[in-house]
């Protein structure tokens, strides 16, 4: 009897990766070339993400275009072949309204090359984008976002936020539509339980290690006062609501930079599966918090709402950052544990606000 990956693998090389070739999904706007499926090298891509239940693979693609040879690498995600969770369903079809809906709103500049987005057309759920790390791209894995990496970051979503609130406001039944069709993931009823568990942990562990702190003891103390869950819960639609990632965290952020001086030159974010209408500041939060260090904050949310700003500059600082703890750092104490994650950094966030 195969195995899972094995048989994921079969169906990429054998079903998949074919017919996308066939539907010309490899080839640039307009081309008339003669393209034919060659070969493909695929292998498991270890991951970690709780709750959803999917399958990661990297892929080497080899397509013939008019004869001649050309590669694509790809990543490749999966929903299981033997069914999954309603949860996993939803966190896919969140991608797939962002990857081939979201993009004509927003843009996607901030994404990798997408190649497919779709939940059963070539006989199950999949969503196939360029691999970013083949194309000179590399994450942060060891260490906290720096200033550069955090202002790039920022810049970034700050730019989808905004024309997130710029299709708000003029094109209301546009946005309302996405906020309809958006799965909820974060806060899904099936997995309440277990994150109330992980988050009451992780404020332990926190307070373990901020309880010398006077300062950032009483702002986490305000949180917890009441029911922290519930607090991040209604506080994630606040206003000014607009599209964010909800995920914005160290893994999924990809960075390239310069051969000779090594500064950024672009950002790309992958993993849109808890993207939602809602609060800008969880996703302003979670960069915060991913942070080596809180003494750049004033430069970071300046840079940040400027590229807001640009977009849609109708709204204001005060908008934008006010009544950030609340909102924005009980979300990033929540990410984190949901993905049971150090929360050493988290105090970044939670020096923000009043």
């Amino acid at each position: 009897m195969e195995s899972r990956a094995e048989e994921d693998i079969k169906f990429i090389k054998e079903d998949l990766l074919p017919e996308m070739v066939h539907d010309r999904c490899f080839c640039e706007p307009g081309s008339r070339e003669f393209v034919e499926f060659d070969y493909a090298d695929v292998r498991v891509q270890p991951r970690q993400s709780h709750h959803l239940d999917f399958s990661f693979y990297r892929a080497t693609v080899s397509i013939l275009f008019s004869g001649e040879a050309q590669l694509f690498h790809v990543l490749v995600k999966l929903l299981p072949a033997d069914g999954s969770s309603e949860l996993a369903f939803n966190g896919f079809l969140n991608e797939e309204i962002l990857w081939n809906k979201g993009t004509l709103q927003f843009g996607k500049q901030f994404l990798p090359r997408f190649y497919l987005a779709d939940m059963g057309r070539y006989g199950r759920a999949a969503i196939v984008v360029e691999d970013p790390e083949k194309n000179g791209f590399e994450r942060v894995v060891d260490r906290g976002l720096n200033k550069e990496e955090a202002v790039e970051v920022l810049e970034v979503i700050g730019e989808v936020h905004g024309k997130g609130l710029a299709t708000k406001e003029a094109k209301f039944s546009i946005y309302r539509e996405f906020q309809a069709k958006f799965q909820e993931i974060t806060f899904a009823a099936e997995v309440e339980e277990e994150t109330r568990a992980r988050l009451d942990g992780h404020v332990k562990e926190l307070n373990s290690k901020i309880e010398e702190n006077a300062e950032l003891s009483k702002k986490l103390a305000k949180l917890i006062d009441n029911d922290l869950y519930l607090r991040c819960k209604t506080s994630s639609e606040r206003e000014p609501s607009t599209i964010c990632n909800g995920y914005l965290l160290r893994e999924n952020l990809w960075f390239k930079r310069s051969p000779t001086d090594g500064k950024i030159e672009d950002v790309k974010i992958l993993d849109w599966q808890r993207v939602r209408c809602g609060s800008n500041c969880l996703d302003l939060s979670t960069v915060l918090s991913e942070c080596e260090t809180a003494d750049h904050v004033d430069e970071l949310l300046d840079s940040y709402v400027k590229a807001v700003q640009k977009e849609n500059p109708t709204v204001s600082k005060a908008d934008l950052v006010d009544g950030l703890l609340k909102p924005g750092s009980s979300y990033a104490l929540l990410i984190t544990a949901i993905e049971n994650r150090s929360v050493v950094r988290v105090p970044n966030a939670l020096s923000l606000g009043q």
